[in-house]
């Protein structure tokens, strides 16, 4: 579990930026792609799961709403294998979804991206000086709580336990300090979308469950999809496996509600790429509030690399890399083709194939669009 988490954190890790000004929609790159091919994508997805050894993998590829290919390779568990139909834990996924509940409520004037954290959650550390703006843009200087010693013993050691969003919070801000002034860098902190999630909760007066269903699952018709308060997974599950407390042990149902609101969805593989292309084409928003959802934020230094409102925006691809409890995914989503693809896999005994989603991702990123690669 801790192993994963720190892969994942290295692309946050790797988008600390200091500003300059201006904000844009994301570049219409002007690349000829490779038009998908189901049986060489198979064979290249098969062959990627022999040489990363990851145990099962989940994997779909689609052009706009036409499903190209859809596989599952490997085991869920010994002698059962994987399924196009397993559940899953979406991970960072969720923060596409929470990038477009904050719009879809700034919409209905029932927030606004300039509120200060103060007007609805006054007791968090200086939630005077951050706005809702800074925590969906990760610029808010909150710690990470998943890089606290102590936090990280506590669910290592007790992976059953179900962790409230007070004690994230505490375990960010217990020491009284930011890593820096709000609003004047930009790194990927966990911290920042359950501060928010317990934000949108006030302003709304409805649970973060309610606000995915009514904003999200219901308008896209997301029937397989939900919010976890505990470790349940409806049937049928990808098992998921780790070592990170010593022996290979299956950790399916290791207590996600750590995660707080940076990661608390569980999904399919069809539904995961059905949201992605609603996501990418905004097809939720207006098209003002995709621009400002998706658009390079005034702190972003590279046009072509910057994070957006829960998600990295890539050589024009809007992509995530979630990794937590055994699992690991990539999503990425191409404005330019039309183009879906969502990868998840589960760690085999070998070392090699901890978090290897995201590197499978990219392998087939490259095959797409060749002049246009994932940059981290």
């Amino acid at each position: 579990m801790l192993k994963a988490l720190l892969t994942s954190l290295a692309l946050g890790a790797a988008l600390l930026q200091t500003g300059c000004a201006g904000s844009s929609t994301p570049a219409q790159a002007q690349s000829v792609a490779v038009a998908p091919d189901a049986t060489a994508l198979r064979q290249q997805l098969t062959d990627l799961k022999a040489s990363t050894g990851v145990r099962g993998l989940l994997a779909s590829v689609r052009v706009g709403e036409t499903e190209v290919l859809s596989l599952a390779l490997g085991d869920s568990m010994t002698d059962i294998p994987a399924d196009v139909k397993d559940h899953v834990r979406i991970g960072g996924i969720s923060e596409t979804m929470l990038g477009t509940i904050v719009m879809r409520l700034v919409e209905q004037n029932r927030i606004s991206l300039a509120d200060p954290v103060s007007k609805y959650t006054p007791g968090v550390f200086r939630s005077s000086e951050v706005t809702l703006d800074m925590l969906i843009h990760n610029t808010s200087g909150y710690p990470d709580y998943v890089l606290d010693p102590d936090f990280i013993k506590r669910i290592t050691d007790h992976p059953f336990d179900r962790v409230s969003h007070a004690e994230i919070i505490d375990a960010s801000t217990h020491n009284n300090r930011l890593n820096w002034e709000p609003g004047t860098q930009q790194h990927y902190s966990h911290t920042d979308f359950t501060v928010l999630g317990d934000v949108l909760e006030k302003a709304t007066s409805s649970s973060m469950e309610e606000l995915y269903k009514q904003l999200i699952f219901q308008p896209a018709n997301l029937k397989d999809s939900g919010y976890s308060h505990n470790a349940a997974l409806p049937d049928p599950v990808l098992h998921a496996f780790d070592d990170s407390r010593g022996p290979y042990e299956d950790v399916t149902f290791y207590n996600p509600t750590w995660t707080g609101d940076s990661g608390p969805i569980w999904s399919t593989l069809d539904e995961v790429a059905r949201w992605a292309h609603i996501w990418g084409q905004g097809q939720l928003l207006t098209p003002e509030s995709y621009r400002i959802q998706t658009g390079k934020p005034a702190i972003a230094s590279r046009s072509d690399l910057y994070i957006g409102m829960g998600f990295v925006y890539q050589n024009g691809w809007l992509s995530q890399n979630p990794a937590f409890n055994g699992y690991a995914g990539g999503m990425a989503y191409d404005p330019t083709t039309d183009v879906t693809i969502v990868i998840f896999t589960t760690r085999g005994t070998d070392p090699r194939s901890e978090s290897q989603a995201y590197q499978i991702l990219k392998q087939i990123v490259s095959t797409l669009t060749p002049s246009r690669p994932l940059l981290l």
